[in-house]
């Protein structure tokens, strides 16, 4: 006997067709929230960062949730405004890692061959640079500020999604609907972007937004 299927609304359809279950609404939830935090935190703040308000180590309480750190200045304020540097930065690091790693590991997967040999080979030399090493001696080399540190951080950090990408493009090239797609011509851009794209955005994002962490953290070191 045939199983009746639940009839689901256009939203749900659309958040079935791009991969979107529960939790993962609910990281991006999380993360667009924390990026408006982030945008408004000279609105939301209740003291500039480097203003001296009060005495020094207050406790949290009604005139400070955070308290106040040892030159008397609010620490709710400064961890808003901290957050801006901090988190925009990684945002900037993981998006240029996601779009340098991705088009790279996405042209290895799609053509094969000798074009994912050379191209994983190079991505190869990268992983095997020590990272940290790399980027201060890139940082050194172009001078000490922020800009230099997110390029330094950016030029070590995108092999990690070339590999990424490359494997989920080799995994579905092997699938039925990548077949049918080759056998009627679809030319190797539309095959990329149209048909191998969205089953490797999902994987893609998780190890994005787990690298936000560990990005914020570089950064502060470096």
């Amino acid at each position: 006997m045939a199983v009746a299927q639940p009839v689901l609304t256009g939203r749900e359809r659309m958040l079935r067709l791009r991969g979107l279950g529960r939790l993962e609404q609910f990281g991006l939830f999380v993360l667009l929230a924390v990026t408006v935090v982030a945008v408004l935190a000279p609105l939301l703040a209740p003291h500039g960062p480097t203003e001296q308000i009060k005495a020094a180590f207050l406790r949290p309480g009604p005139g400070g949730l955070l308290g106040t750190d040892d030159t008397g200045r609010d620490l709710l304020s400064r961890v808003l405004y901290g957050m801006r540097t901090s988190w925009f930065s990684a945002l900037i690091v993981v998006v240029g890692g996601v779009l340098i790693g991705g088009v790279i590991g996405l042209v290895a997967g799609v053509f094969g061959g000798r074009v994912d040999a050379v191209l994983m080979r190079f991505t190869d030399l990268a992983l095997a640079l020590p990272g940290p090493v790399l980027a201060i001696a890139v940082i050194i080399a172009l001078g000490p500020s922020l800009v230099h540190t997110l390029i330094a951080v950016s030029i070590v950090w995108w092999p990690w999604y070339a590999r990424i990408v490359r494997g989920e493009a080799r995994a579905l090239m092997v699938r039925p609907h990548i077949d049918a797609a080759r056998l009627s011509e679809v030319g190797p851009t539309r095959l990329a972007l149209r048909h191998l794209l969205p089953g490797i955005v999902p994987p893609l994002l998780i190890a994005a937004s787990l690298d936000l962490g560990a990005l914020v953290l570089v950064l502060a070191g470096l």
